[in-house]
């Protein structure tokens, strides 16, 4: 039975498929702005556009990703709006329109087209996916969007803000007053003329709630750790703690759960990971430690300072639902419970962890992937539970501290401090094995006849324990050690319910810096954990929608749920969602439905972003408005495709739909899953690829770019839509859909990445880039060219570098001379390192040399052309700018005879064999 916490009235929703109650519509149009627009049934689509901004964009220095070609073109805004700058930036020696500026081309939202179709007909028979990818707290290009300490003036009538697209013009009643239109809904609203309209000329501005952040005398009160030799027995009353004042917003709490399975010559590698992540953690920052196995132990960390023993006091709970009893113990016991992380060269913390994780834990002596090690209970749903209980504790106490406590305002009046104080926390649970006991077990041996309930309890039990984690503003992070089975589409449940971030580390010796399987340690683990910890940007994070009335918001993928408890908005009509995760990376799928044809050239869109900072604790509110033009033309809705986002957008609905289809095969038959009805699994999700690249293909088939004829009948696609296909034949063979022979666990893990990955890492994580590595010679620094992304090019005078943004691999030819190859290794090393740097979880570095047995790595991500013609190929490359990589006749039979067949399609087999008989003709 799941663990009774405490829960909410919101009622459950699909954490990643948010679809939209009906609400009120905005107020239609005045009558004056109907009949200025019963004219335009069928816009003006022959209008002058931007002109291209693709070679300001292709050199910009240390940016990226760079927003898509048709995504930086911004339209203009209203002459009242016109920006006083007297020079735009020169980009690459091309000034930029008058109208755009570097800080407009905003990364927070690309649009999967610049154009949308004006008729409900065209907009379902496209078979596009119209919608946005949104990264709300993603910074613009520098200058940073501009910030106001005022809010901007809002419609009275459907919430929305002024923006760059209103129209603010003298009231003829009363020339004190300017009028502005709002776009969204129409309505004419007023406002005092002393106020600057010009200050919101920029597609994102940021308002800052001045009275909100912390003040520099205003103080927090913590306790302080018990520090005294606690007996398990004693029925003492502990000596209350003393309280100290932070200046500050209160720290993060963390809480490790550490799996006491883990063998102990691994126990040290965790130890040095705590150690060295909690040091970057601001000073007084709580830390909790909990251990589990059968049962579920609780250290009382401050009882190692004061005894300097090599002992731990420790509390145990059961592997069982956790009972009121035992979360009245939790909350009485809290400060004992934690220490503060250090402060310059304390190191207590050390010494706490040193005890605990290197003398307690590990109690496993055998191989760790043994059999006897992976039948060993794990109660981890039911340490899940006492950490969130002992969250919940802490949180209480905090609270309970500051809710009379007095501190001295501005003019030396004292001032009570009243409110709950916002207290987000981190779980990090660290595993190397499936749930086995206690409430959330999965079944092992998958023999037993009650196998079908067991794991219908288990989904619904992680899944409970996510969205309680969310109401709490607890993130859960999984940690998954070693390449034991997990069952992480159950585990991962409780992860992306919270907005945690789930983590697969394979080995110590597997990392940045490292070959494969070195078997050395190296920083993977502690990097990993230490970004997790401080990747925390903001809480209490929500954003709102606001679009044109022809529009209906229809889904949503990524960590978000509605909020049907919220207080009376500004933009109240407007339903709000809550983000789970409030992150720098964090990313929505947007997908809109067109409700009726448009009569009118544009459509509004304003999306309203609100959060607390994590460091001043400041409210900031981001306003986001961007505008589409309309377009009655298939070719002009073709030329403003963007293929990439399109692409992003139906991959992630694609792969979000496949991943419920698993996880429902799961809930109903635990043996299956695992067996043969895998590959009809893969056939239905394979089926519904090709559904959607036949919708794009049939209807935008007239246009001639490439053709491939099966028996008599040409194919052809335009540009855009064969890009986009392609990127669709990838997700179809790659790690997220494909045919890979590769554990439920690892397809869980690379599939919860995509659905979560701003567009830069999606668009990498769909279709990743193969580059050759040229070493330096003759004084010469090495260079990293574009390479097809083909089996002939493993060539053996070639080295290769491909980055899936999961795994990043170096692979070097038979031919390189060992000098040629350590140059090859270094120079792929510095670049691993320097991608790496900025991405969480941290990608895998993997190096072989061909003919290895590693190198079957790089041949599985490789489209297997050696099956077509030479001339098909070559003439690919060629479109594709890689013309550079043909080769004669002799080199091609040499490369082509070195790999095997296999029934894996090639991109030119996918085009004749499905696409073109199932193609309209």
């Amino acid at each position: 039975m799941p663990v009774p916490l405490p829960t909410t009235s919101t009622p459950k929703l699909d954490l990643q498929n948010v679809v939209p109650t009906p609400t009120k519509s905005a107020p239609p149009p005045s009558a004056s702005q109907h009949a200025s627009h019963d004219t335009h049934a069928t816009p003006n689509n022959d209008r002058t556009s931007l002109p291209d901004l693709s070679s300001m964009l292709t050199h910009l220095p240390d940016v990226s990703p760079i927003a898509p070609i048709s995504n930086a073109q911004q339209d203009h805004p209203h002459p009242a709006f016109s920006s006083s700058s007297s020079s735009s930036p020169v980009v690459n020696g091309h000034a930029p329109p008058s109208d755009v500026s570097l800080a407009d081309m905003s990364q927070s939202v690309f649009f999967s087209s610049m154009r949308v179709p004006n008729t409900k007909d065209t907009f379902h028979a496209c078979g596009l996916p119209f919608g946005v990818l949104y990264s709300p707290l993603a910074s613009p290009l520098e200058p940073k969007a501009t910030q106001h300490t005022a809010p901007p003036p809002q419609c009275i009538s459907c919430g929305a803000y002024i923006n760059r697209y209103s129209k603010p013009t003298p009231s003829r009643q009363q020339n004190w007053i300017v009028e502005w239109t709002c776009v969204i809904c129409g309505h004419t609203n007023s406002l005092s003329h002393n106020v600057d309209v010009s200050a919101y000329t920029k597609h994102t501005v940021d308002y800052v709630d001045p009275s909100s952040s912390i003040p520099a005398h205003r103080t927090h009160v913590l306790p302080t750790p018990t520090t005294h030799t606690h007996n398990m027995h004693s029925t003492t009353t502990p000596t209350p703690s003393t309280p100290i004042e932070s200046k500050s917003l209160l720290p993060l709490a963390t809480i490790f759960v550490i799996d006491n399975n883990i063998a102990r010559t691994e126990a040290p590698h965790i130890f040095a990971a705590i150690q060295q992540a909690t040091s970057t953690l601001p000073p007084n920052s709580p830390i909790f430690l909990l251990a589990y196995s059968k049962c579920v132990t609780v250290y009382e960390l401050g009882s190692v300072l004061n005894t300097n023993a090599n002992v731990a006091s420790s509390y145990v709970f059961p592997g069982a639902p956790l009972s009121q009893d035992s979360k009245a113990s939790l909350r009485e016991l809290v400060a004992r419970l934690y220490v503060p992380c250090p402060v310059g060269s304390d190191g207590a913390l050390a010494t706490a962890l040193q005890v605990v994780c290197v003398d307690s834990l590990g109690s496993v002596e055998e191989d760790p992937y043994s059999h006897q090690a992976r039948a060993r209970p794990r109660a981890t749903g039911a340490a899940v539970a006492v950490a969130l209980a002992l969250a919940e504790s802490y949180a209480t106490m905090i609270n309970e501290l500051n809710a009379n406590h007095v501190y001295e305002s501005d003019v030396g009046n004292k001032q009570k401090d009243e409110g709950r104080i916002h207290l987000p926390c981190r779980v990090v649970v660290f595993t190397n094995g499936s749930p086995s006991s206690g409430p959330g077990a999965v079944p092992v041996n998958r023999a037993s006849s009650e196998d079908h309930t067991l794991m219908e309890h288990a989904v619904e039990y992680y899944e409970l324990l996510g969205r309680n984690a969310a109401e709490m503003a607890v993130h859960i992070d999984l940690f998954c050690l070693g390449i034991s089975t997990l069952h992480l589409p159950v585990l991962n449940l409780m992860v992306k319910h919270s907005g945690g971030a789930l983590v697969m580390i394979k080995g110590y010796g597997y990392g940045v810096g490292s070959g494969y399987g070195s078997g050395t340690h190296d920083s993977s683990i502690v990097t990993n954990l230490q970004r997790g910890l401080c990747r925390h940007a903001g809480f209490a994070g929500s954003f709102n929608v606001l679009h044109s009335e022809h529009l209906s918001l229809s889904r949503i993928i990524g960590p978000v749920k509605e909020k049907r408890d919220q207080t009376p908005a500004p933009t109240d009509g407007w339903p709000a969602y809550h983000m789970s995760s409030v992150q720098p990376d964090t990313c929505f799928a947007l997908y809109f439905d067109l409700l009726d044809d448009v009569p009118v050239d544009y459509v509004y869109f304003q999306f309203v972003t609100r959060y607390r900072d994590a460091e001043s604790g400041a409210a900031i509110m981001r306003i986001t408005t961007r505008r589409i033009e309309t377009t009655g033309s298939s070719a002009k809705l073709l030329d403003h495709i963007d293929s990439d986002v399109c692409a992003v957008l139906a991959a992630k609905a694609l792969v979000l739909d496949a991943s419920k289809r698993t996880l429902a095969s799961i809930r109903v038959d635990t043996v299956s899953h695992h067996g043969g009805d895998r590959v009809s699994m893969m056939e239905k999700e394979w089926a519904e690829i090709d559904k959607t690249a036949l919708g794009m293909v049939n209807f935008f088939g007239k246009s001639e770019r490439v053709a491939w004829t099966v028996r008599g009948v040409q194919v052809s696609a335009p540009r855009p839509i064969e890009a986009i296909v392609t990127k669709l034949f990838h997700l179809r063979r790659g790690p997220l859909l494909g045919p890979r022979m590769q554990h439920p666990d690892d397809v869980e893990y690379a599939c919860s990445l995509f659905l979560h990955a701003n567009y830069s890492d999606a668009r990498r994580m769909l279709e990743p880039s193969l580059l050759r590595v040229i070493p330096p010679a003759n004084g010469q620094e090495g260079i990293l060219v574009q390479a097809p992304l083909s089996d002939m090019s493993m060539r053996s005078s070639w080295a290769l570098f491909l980055d899936t943004h999961t795994r990043i691999m170096v692979w070097t030819g038979a031919d390189l001379t060992a000098e040629d190859e350590k140059a090859v290794v270094d120079m792929c090393s510095a670049q691993a390192q320097e991608l790496a740097a900025s991405r969480f979880p941290q990608p895998h570095v993997m190096v072989f040399r061909e003919g290895s047995s590693m190198a079957r790595w790089m041949l599985a991500s490789l489209v297997p052309e050696h099956k077509d013609k030479q001339d098909t190929v070559e003439r690919t490359w060629t479109a594709q700018g890689m013309a550079d990589a043909r080769m004669d006749t002799h080199h091609w039979t040499a490369t082509s005879t070195k790999f095997h067949d296999t029934d894996d399609h090639t991109l030119a087999e996918y085009w004749t064999k499905i696409i073109a008989p199932k193609a309209k003709h």
